[in-house]
């Protein structure tokens, strides 16, 4: 028993200290708007205190009609009306302020975990589903934004609300004000003894939400694919499943929370009745009129309210504090070193300039929990050298591409990028050389937006006619130009409205544009004809500028044009001879795939 005792007490320290970093982290952003909260905090005690006279005021309404006083009615009566009307713009205004500020707050937030999930490092960040990134993004973030503001409404005009009424209570009858205060004690401690159970709904609620969310995101983007297997039932069979486990968190809190509130019903029954018996007693002995029992009814009611109120902000902070420690958790993650901006664009144009090299000096390279993916690898690849990377699907063709995009680090031997001008000097690969590249992946990457926008992503700044030479370039410009809108058409999300290998040809013009000194390309002709990718690798090698282009490739075509070749197998890289290539990528029968 003791156990479970220190049990208990541990994990209510561990959520207290997950509510104290909930406060610390919301403040970070609160302080920013202090004064409009301070405003809106005033406007909130001007309220309260309004009500409280209206209360007072209508008591002398009920005795003024009681004793035949009519001109005590009239003007107690248009008292309370004009506290009624005066403050109906006071919470208009308040409300505006506080959502205004909640709005502000929210959106700062939502931007800072987005900055810190783009710059949280890829191996780290890539375990996460996306639809558990995005509800930690927008739901937890949501949950946790503003409530500092909203508990310092809650406590301070519930309080000023409870400690204003009671004294009023006090000041006509200090037996009545102690017969409100009965539920009061029960319901702290209720609450005490509840913490553990709603940490653990909310921490499993959201749990869901997030299953739910990656599983409604994953489906949705691949509708194609569940309509072309006609297993559309299967997939909403699959999510009923998630939703009746759902279902079953919380209804059996429902359960304990519907106990409770029974308690918690009966308990308020009891000091109602305690109070209106009181009441009625003092007023069949003459101790109070009719307009002070109207009074204590009202008072007593406002506040038992105004105490649930501040009890009640417990499981809001509860939920805020796990939605906290979510969030915390994918921005304490291993952050990319954000490079310096003017650094990068010098280091581009000397390797634009002079040129540069690649080279892997006894490389091994593999994922967290993983055996080496590659290993003692030895690579030199010169400038306006022109690479093939071939192998069947798992070899370690886009792995290597990811550890040259330092999206992943080597574990053993370096990876350095040496620019000529700079007598050689070698930066080592990672986040602050990838600068340097430009990469079209596997697949159809293209954003929803024009075929402009697509293109000026990568170069914000890019002129019409920069964009109309890139998509040249990549022999896209041709079917571009048949549009009604040309380079302003509109492209659906994953490239709605294109045929794969146009998405291709745009992802192709999307590198050329960026001007890049070495370009990377994963598989990036497989949907192309044989002569629209002979077209568009000879325009890509003849592009200005000594570049370094690196294709991880089943096609003869681009062995055609390539400089070097490697083949990447059994966890090793070797040179090739052309014919040896040839010999290889037939093996295959060109199996296009991915590590």
């Amino acid at each position: 028993m003791p156990n479970m005792k220190n049990k208990k007490e541990i994990i209510n320290r561990q959520i207290l200290r997950e509510i104290i970093a909930t406060f610390k982290w919301n403040y970070q952003y609160t302080k920013r708007y202090s004064g409009r909260i301070v405003l809106c905090l005033l406007l909130g005690l001007i309220a309260t205190g309004l009500s409280l006279v209206s209360s007072v005021a209508f008591k002398f309404v009920i005795d003024s009609v009681v004793g035949k006083n009519l001109s005590g009615v009239r003007t107690a009566f248009a008292a309370t009306i004009l506290l009624s009307l005066c403050n109906i713009p006071i919470n208009s205004l308040s409300s505006r302020i506080s959502l205004r500020v909640n709005i502000r707050i929210t959106n700062s937030m939502i931007a800072d975990a987005f900055q810190a999930i783009l710059n949280t490092r890829w191996e780290d960040i890539s375990v996460y589903q996306t639809g558990d990134l995005l509800n930690r993004l927008h739901s937890d973030v949501r949950t946790v934004s503003g409530i500092v503001v909203s508990t310092l409404n809650s406590v301070l005009l519930s309080s000023a609300m409870m400690f204003g009424a009671f004294a009023v209570i006090v000041y006509y009858d200090p037996t009545f004000a102690f017969l409100s205060l009965l539920s009061a004690p029960f319901l702290g401690i209720i609450y005490k003894l509840m913490m553990k159970r709603i940490h653990a709904f909310s921490m499993e609620t959201k749990k869901i939400d997030s299953e739910l969310m990656s599983f409604n995101a994953e489906s949705l983007k691949n509708i194609q694919i569940l309509k072309a297997f006609a297993i559309e039932p299967f997939r909403v069979y699959n999510l009923r499943r998630v939703q009746s486990r759902y279902e079953k968190v919380n209804m059996d809190f429902n359960k304990i929370s519907l106990i409770v509130s029974a308690f918690m019903g009966v308990l308020g029954m009891f000091t109602n009745y305690a109070c209106y018996a009181w009441g009625i007693y003092r007023l069949w002995t003459g101790g109070i009129t009719f307009g002070t029992m109207t009074l204590f009814l009202q008072l007593s009611s406002i506040f038992r309210s105004s105490f649930s109120s501040i009890t009640g902000i417990v499981p809001g902070l509860v939920s805020a504090s796990t939605s906290t420690s979510r969030i915390m958790e994918v921005m304490r993650l291993n952050r990319d070193e954000q490079p310096d901006v003017e650094s990068s664009r010098k280091t581009t144009e000397n390797c634009l300039r002079y040129g540069a090299e690649i080279a892997f000096e006894n490389v091994e390279v593999k994922y967290k929990n993983s055996d080496a993916i590659v290993e003692n690898v030895h690579m030199l690849f010169d400038r306006n050298d022109t690479v093939a990377l071939i192998g069947s699907s798992g070899s370690g063709k886009t792995t290597i591409f990811r550890a040259l995009l330092g999206l992943i680090r080597p574990s053993g031997g370096k990876i350095c990028v040496r620019i000529k001008a700079d007598g050689s000097r070698e930066i080592p690969v990672s986040e602050h050389t990838r600068s340097l590249f430009a990469y079209v992946p596997q697949g159809n990457t293209v954003f929803s937006g024009t075929i402009a926008d697509n293109l000026r992503t990568v170069k914000p700044d890019a002129s019409d006619p920069e964009i109309v030479d890139a998509l040249k370039a990549a022999c896209a410009y041709d079917f571009v130009a048949e549009m009604e809108n040309g380079i302003n058409t509109y492209v659906g999300e994953n490239g709605i409205g294109i045929s794969e290998g146009q998405a291709q040809r745009i992802a192709i013009a999307r590198a050329i544009i960026c001007g890049k000194p070495i370009i990377l390309f994963d598989e990036a002709t497989s949907s192309l004809d044989i002569e629209t990718e002979r077209n568009i690798l000879q325009n890509v090698k003849n592009t200005k500028g000594n570049r370094i282009c690196i294709f991880s490739t089943h096609r003869f075509g681009v062995l055609e044009i390539c400089d070097k070749v490697y083949h990447v197998a059994d966890h090793s890289i070797r040179p090739l001879t052309l014919a040896e290539a040839r010999k290889i990528c037939t093996e295959t029968q060109n199996r296009p795939g991915e590590d």
